[in-house]
């Protein structure tokens, strides 16, 4: 063939970046457009092959990437001395982004007529690469500020931060450093260095959100017995400047502007603490610990181990009609009802040792129902309390559980409601 002159038409990275947490696959190749003309000028058309090298020197150098667009199925057509093609695109996972992360890309073409590159004329000069291809590189988010190596993405999205994040400041020791402020009781105090906060470890996975509910999931890669929390406020603070600083490892107020107005039927938890559910194993779930300290419920100034300040009360769980026989569960509630429909014998369960407990007892409209007491309750002095015999009448019988004895001593009884 003559010797051919190339002449670039456009340049350009087709980069697609998803704005997901989750990243979606980025195509890593470069749409080029190019026209092909003999020593003379003149536009060329036909089938050819071409093979795309990028070099880091506009001669020599290192080869970084290289490309071959031959047989059958992949030679380029060239109408009028136009053609395309999507370099990257015949490599498994395109050009790597590494390609870009030096300080100059040099692109160097070599074509022949045909199928085969055999006998090839290699164009001159190498074209220099514009900045736009280098966004390829971007999807790493490899360099922030000074350029120092800071963090990278895995596989599946999660950023990985090997040193620390500072959000905020621009000087930290922490793992995590936060500097913000927030306006209470007229006076506006700084949060800051919040030390040190996250999991040691990779294996945080991204949070489920639904509406505004976070749900975090943690793989346990740790050794039995390891200690997992999803949230864990146990911060290590210097107060400073005036005496008296109120110091809170967990505060929750939040407030709630509804723009749906009062019919929107929203509820608000300051505070939502569930027992944890085991799937695939068995152990023991408690819904809230509270490690020393005082615990204070409509006071912020409790004094002693549980201070009240309001009314309270255990809900009155009804275990229906009783048949020959009835278990109470403790556990349900301290405050329990009963409607005797045969002569019953009751069974307890789940005690807990000091607690009290209350038992309603009432006869069905039949009435004359009679009842036999568990071999765990005592009375004063051995004898039980007589129990109406009326129909629709309810009898009370309060207990206070011995853990010593195991036993459910009778200490109240009041009858014929």
């Amino acid at each position: 063939m003559k010797r051919a002159a190339l002449k670039a038409l456009s340049l350009a990275a087709a980069l697609t970046l998803s704005a997901r947490l989750a990243c979606a696959a980025v195509p890593q190749y470069i749409n080029y457009q190019g026209k092909l003309g003999d020593a003379s000028g003149n536009p060329l058309t036909g089938t050819y092959s071409f093979q795309f090298t990028f070099y880091d020197a506009a001669s020599g150098g290192n080869q970084l990437f290289q490309e071959q667009w031959t047989g059958t199925s992949n030679a380029v057509g060239v109408v009028n001395g136009i053609y395309s093609v999507q370099i990257g695109s015949l490599t498994v996972g395109g050009i790597p982004a590494s390609t870009f992360d030096g300080s100059s890309v040099y692109l160097e073409i070599a074509v022949n007529l045909g199928t085969s590159l055999s006998g090839a004329e290699t164009l001159s000069p190498r074209e220099r690469l514009a900045a736009s291809v280098y966004s390829i590189h971007s999807r790493t988010a490899e360099y922030l500020g000074t350029g120092v190596d800071i963090a990278t993405f895995t596989s599946v999205g999660y950023l990985l931060v090997p040193v620390g994040l500072s959000i905020g400041t621009s000087s930290t020791t922490s793992v995590l450093a936060v500097v913000s402020t927030y306006t209470y009781a007229a006076s506006t105090t700084s949060l800051v260095n919040l030390s040190p906060i996250g999991l040691n470890t990779n294996s945080l996975a991204k949070p489920t959100i639904t509406g505004v509910t976070v749900k975090p999931e943690m793989s346990a890669n740790g050794s039995a017995h390891s200690m997992f929390y999803g949230l864990n406020a146990s911060p290590v603070i210097d107060p400073v400047g005036s005496a008296s600083n109120v110091i809170y490892g967990l505060y929750s107020a939040p407030t709630i502007n509804d723009s749906l107005g009062p019919s929107s039927g929203h509820v608000g938890y300051s505070l939502y603490v569930n027992a944890p559910t085991f799937t695939g194993s068995t152990g023991t779930g408690y819904a809230a610990v509270f490690q020393g300290g005082n615990v204070g419920i409509g006071t912020d100034a409790p004094a002693h181990t549980l201070d009240v300040v309001g009314s309270y009360y255990s809900r009155l769980v009804n275990d229906g009609n009783s048949g020959a026989s009835v278990t109470i569960d403790w556990n349900s509630g301290n405050v329990q009802f009963v409607t005797l429909t045969a002569n019953t014998t009751l069974t307890f369960s789940n005690g807990e040792s000091g607690a009290r407990y209350v038992l309603a007892l009432k006869q069905d409209s039949t009435g004359g129902r009679t009842v036999t007491w568990p071999a765990s309750v005592r009375w004063s002095g051995g004898t039980a309390p007589t129990l109406t015999t009326t129909a629709s009448k309810t009898d009370y019988v309060g207990f206070i559980y011995n853990g010593v004895d195991s036993k459910y001593d009778g200490v109240a009884f009041n009858g014929n409601f």
